[in-house]
């Protein structure tokens, strides 16, 4: 990694962080902000409180710094205060702030009080979430939809819209990083282990090996391939999905650390104390560099262990210090004037593998190898015998070779492989989509492809979050007779719970308007006569889904069968 700036560090100094726009490198003890392209110049200087905590804004415009119960806001590019917080009545522990709003900060103190502020306020105090033990790490989620506390034993997560508790996961958190573009959050904490937790569905879905020394932090990469996960050995690279280690970056020198940062570009900062200078450097390196050179540095250990084995195999060979034992009576007599393939081969014919008898080369005719008459073992035999019935079993009744086979074997293997990948490839599509809202790009996937994966998770999601209306359930309708027939307990099980609840969302809407009409409205009110023509269609997807109730009875279980009547009992009529 690159040295970026080097400067002497004070007695107390344990906190930093970074400003790129700026170009800062921000210290405390005292706060202090050093330039990083001008070899540490001091650029301004804050007080004389000892700083516990910082936080850079997302936006790096403001620097949040604790010291004791107080927090101050500082403009980071004059080091000037702009407002101070007092609202904890104990030590804060924790600083963060919002991913969308400049002016909404979130905190927390040993008093277990995580405190939602927004500084044009006064007071400043939106909401005052209480735990039970102190506030290790409080942060947002990318959308400020989320806030996730972390302290010594739990992680819980709340909802901001809601304002109330979603879960809580006994887990020790003293950090979490979200990913860019997934609703995915991983988090580490005293067991310096790193788990990846769905915000969807609540649950751990992946988790890593214990790593030696204490997580300092993490990031997901830009594209949200990997998590960077640094500590005070080394950065280290891991996948999510399944979580497996691809990298180690490690530290060749004793050094404590105090900051990362990860940019845009993949470019990684590492704020270092290193004992030995008394100093704060400030390394960097992309992490395709770091890549690059862990395989070169692989490349290199191979090279030498080549190089090695060359040697070995050149150096020659120490002579036998003691003779080689007979499988006869008969001793073995080397004789000075003996050549070298006579001699070995006597020593081949007294082997245990092959009995054989030798017939002296005249003297005359020295170049000349002698006759050999060889006989296998039971060993040789069986492995012969062994040959012969693979051979004769390999023609099969159709004509067709044991490799024909295989390689047709191979090729729909192949086959449906590609189709898994392409089934997996439209339900992440779709996934996402649907996180975005675009309900109609997720519909045209499933008009597009019939994939009954993707029409199931569309309706999960729909019903977990309420999201069923007429024109939704309009879509949905005519597509749902062909996974209630289908010979998969899951898919059909999907179908019928969104099934119920279509008719629970919009039941009473299409009764309603079916029976009364609208007066006064058809011709005038143009949205009243669409939601009229879409409650009669809907009305009609209905009756004809109640008419094939045989045919998706047949391959029902008794279960199924009762939960269909149940749900067509509720038909509007």
């Amino acid at each position: 990694m690159d040295l970026e700036c080097e400067i002497t560090k004070e007695s107390s100094e344990s906190v930093a962080g970074l400003s790129i726009k700026e170009d800062l490198l921000i210290t405390g003890a005292t706060l202090k902000a050093h330039s990083l392209s001008h070899a540490g110049v001091l650029v301004w200087s804050h007080g004389d409180e000892t700083v516990d905590h910082m936080f850079v804004s997302r936006d790096e415009r403001s620097l949040a710094a604790s010291s004791s119960n107080i927090i101050k806001l500082l403009d980071i590019s004059a080091g000037r205060e702009t407002r101070r917080l007092v609202d904890h009545n104990c030590g804060v522990t924790s600083i963060s702030s919002f991913s969308r709003s400049p002016y909404q900060w979130l905190s927390g103190d040993d008093e277990g009080v995580c405190r939602v502020s927004d500084v044009r306020r006064h007071p400043s105090t939106l909401i005052a979430l209480r735990q039970s033990r102190p506030v290790r790490c409080a942060y947002s989620s990318p959308d400020d939809s989320l806030i996730v506390i972390g302290d010594d034993s739990c992680l819980q997560l709340y909802d901001m819209r809601q304002r109330k508790l979603l879960s809580r996961f006994i887990h020790s958190t003293m950090g979490v990083a979200f990913h860019p573009g997934e609703r995915l959050m991983a988090s580490f904490g005293d067991e310096s282990i790193i788990r990846y937790w769905d915000l969807d569905t609540l649950e751990c879905v992946s988790q890593s090996e214990p790593f030696n020394e204490r997580i300092i932090n993490a990031h997901f990469s830009f594209q949200g391939e990997s998590l960077i996960v640094c500590s005070s050995d080394g950065v280290r690279s891991l996948s999510w999905e399944p979580c497996s280690l691809e990298w180690n970056f490690p530290h060749h020198t004793p050094s404590s650390l105090m900051y990362s940062h990860l940019d845009k570009d993949d470019k990684i900062r590492l704020i270092i104390s290193d004992p030995l200078t008394n100093t704060i450097k400030v390394l960097s390196s992309t992490l395709i560099q770091m890549e690059s050179s862990i395989n070169d540095r692989k490349d290199d250990d191979e090279i030498e262990d080549v190089s090695r084995s060359l040697e070995l195999l050149s150096s020659p060979l120490s002579p036998v210090s003691s003779p080689l034992p007979c499988t006869n009576n008969t001793d073995v007599m080397l004789l000075n004037n003996e050549d070298e393939e006579e001699r070995s081969l006597r020593v081949v014919s007294q082997s245990p593998i092959f009995q054989s008898t030798v017939t002296k080369s005249s003297s005359s005719n020295t170049n000349k190898l002698p006759k050999t008459t060889c006989r296998m073992t039971n060993d040789d035999e069986k492995r012969r015998k062994m040959d012969e019935r693979k051979g004769s079993m390999k023609k099969a009744k159709d004509g067709k070779t044991s490799v024909d086979i295989m390689s047709m074997i191979d090729m729909e293997h192949s086959s449906v492989m590609d189709d898994l990948n392409a089934s997996y490839s439209s339900l992440r599509g779709a996934k996402d989509a649907f996180r975005r809202g675009n309900l109609p790009q997720v519909l045209e996937t499933w008009i597009r492809d019939r994939n009954a994966a993707i029409l199931c998770a569309l309706c999960r999601q729909c019903t977990y979050r309420n999201r069923w209306n007429l024109s939704l359930s309009l879509s949905i309708l005519p597509h749902l007779p062909i996974i209630l027939t289908s010979i998969h307990r899951e898919l059909r099980g999907s179908a019928l719970f969104a099934l119920s609840s279509i008719v629970n969302a919009v039941g009473d809407v299409v009764s309603s308007m079916t029976r009364n009409g609208v007066p006064n409205s058809i011709g005038v009110d143009i949205a009243a006569e669409d939601r009229l023509r879409m409650c009669n269609s809907i009305e009609k997807e209905l009756v004809l889904i109640q008419l094939r109730e045989n045919d998706m009875i047949k391959v029902m279980s008794d279960d199924e069968k009762a939960q269909l009547s149940a749900i067509i009992a509720l038909f509007p009529s």
